[in-house]
């Protein structure tokens, strides 16, 4: 049978049971009755059992209290993770929730514009058709002046629109030239100009005149020559 030996009673050793050490280990809290009862069985006086008693019991308290702290810190640590995994997820959210909105704030405005402007030329429309309409002067035929407009429209439709070719004598073509009476140096600086407007209208990919407006080109020839 196991046994441990007790050398404080008397300068002596004694023998106490392992089945009697095993019924105090069991036991975190004891009765006064019991103390009395397991002293005996032990062979301890009463004051060395209850100071032993409560040695064991706060060695236990402390073990409990280490197992506690360990079980907290893991909960703990297992939170804290549960956390940043979360504040990352509410973080990217808020990014793609930035991103939806932009984008639908985006599409929003660009399909409610389109769709005022349908209505508005729409609107232009009926305001153009109904006075036409109202404008015929054949009563045989009141739609005539709507037709008309209606074969204009086509034909222009159906105009195959030409790169302007620049050549030495184009800025003659320009409207408003021969009303204006330019002098020979004055012509050399307008076809100057346009020459320039040529090249800087390939580079945007623009019209000449929306470079260079011919109202303006004439100005700025006459100016420049005055100077």
């Amino acid at each position: 049978m196991s046994t441990f030996t007790n050398s404080r009673r008397n300068g002596g050793s004694r023998v106490i049971k392992f089945g009697s050490w095993r019924k105090v280990e069991s036991d975190n809290k004891l009765e006064p009755e019991r103390k009395i009862l397991l002293a005996k069985e032990l062979g301890l006086q009463l004051r060395h059992f209850a100071i032993w008693f409560q040695n064991r019991r706060a060695r236990w308290k402390n073990k409990q209290l280490e197992k506690d702290y360990d079980d907290l810190q893991e909960s703990y640590n297992k939170l804290k993770a549960n956390y940043d995994n979360l504040v990352k997820k509410k973080e990217k959210l808020k990014s793609e929730e930035r991103i939806y909105w932009r984008d639908s704030l985006e599409y929003l405005l660009k399909h409610l514009y389109a769709r005022e402007d349908t209505h508005y030329l729409l609107y232009i429309y009926d305001l153009i058709k109904r006075k036409l309409l109202s404008s015929s002067t054949d009563p045989n035929c009141p739609e005539a002046s709507l037709v008309e407009v209606y074969q204009r429209s086509y034909d222009l439709c159906m105009q195959l629109y030409q790169n302007e070719i620049l050549t030495e004598n184009s800025y003659l073509n320009i409207y408003g030239l021969y009303d204006a009476d330019l002098n020979g140096q004055q012509l050399t600086i307008v076809a100057g100009l346009c020459e320039w407007g040529d090249v800087i209208a390939h580079l945007e990919d623009e019209s000449t005149g929306y470079i260079l407006p011919n109202k303006v080109l004439i100005e700025i020839g006459n100016v420049v020559a005055l100077s």
